[in-house]
């Protein structure tokens, strides 16, 4: 991951799409590719057999992963010296510094809601391969999926926040746009719980129907109560005493 920050540093801006998504492959994508798979395939057996995951799927789940980053990031990476959006993407000639100081010009409002929205995209056309490796991973590896399920939910739920906040509130870097505003308890819960009871034969279930509609899952305390007992076999009252609501 530093070789490729400090090679695509020394080759200057990012210009194109294609650009970015070869930045987030390689500080991002193959660590699930030749990280972690490596390490499960090393070290984890089912039935005798090393636990042999996807490459391309964890490498798709790393790219889903980073390009969230970049677009909540954009404020701090650019106030850092750090511009990680591709130079196509902001057209009519205007430039970085345009796009990200400007708060009168609709050319730059206009600017930012396409980049916002096209970034976006590449994340989202990547949940579904995101989904497909987390249920790819064996219920007797349930820390690695507890592990994976944590991210990829929160993840999607911060692309959900970001939209319903709007570009101009994550250009500006608002907290209540950039991050979930109540924390991410209610998900670390449900997702030890989901890989670790009823030895995880509910999670591909969950899985299959929040990668169909992640919205119908809401992670805010008093929401999650209400669905998360059907998948993990709590009752109502432990899950609020487990997140300090009850």
């Amino acid at each position: 991951m530093g070789d490729a920050m400090m090679d695509f540093l020394d080759k200057g801006p990012i210009e194109t799409s294609r650009q970015l998504d070869d930045y987030c492959y390689h500080v991002a994508g193959r660590i699930g590719s030749n990280f972690l798979n490596e390490l499960i395939r090393q070290k984890d057996c089912v039935d005798g057999k090393p636990v042999e995951l996807d490459d391309e799927l964890a490498a798709q789940f790393g790219r889903y992963l980073q390009f969230i980053n970049i677009i909540k990031g954009i404020r701090k990476d650019y106030n850092e010296g750090r511009k990680f959006l591709p130079g196509e993407l902001i057209h009519r000639g205007i430039s970085y510094e345009f796009m990200m100081e400007s708060k009168t010009s609709l050319d730059a409002q206009d600017v930012r809601d396409y980049v916002f929205n096209r970034v976006l995209e590449f994340a989202e056309t990547r949940f579904e391969r995101s989904v497909r490796y987390v249920k790819s991973i064996p219920s007797e590896l349930s820390g690695y999926k507890a592990f994976c399920l944590v991210p990829l939910i929160t993840g999607q739920k911060t692309i959900e926040n970001m939209r319903d906040s709007k570009a101009e509130k994550v250009f500006n870097g608002d907290e209540d746009a950039t991050k979930i505003s109540y924390g991410i308890g209610s998900i670390m819960n449900f997702s030890y719980y989901l890989a670790k009871n009823d030895e995880g034969k509910k999670a591909n279930r969950w899985l299959d129907e929040f990668g169909n509609s992640p919205r119908r899952f809401s992670f805010k305390p008093d929401d999650y109560v209400l669905w998360a007992k059907d998948f993990i076999d709590i009752e109502s009252d432990t899950l609020k005493k487990h997140l300090g609501i009850a």
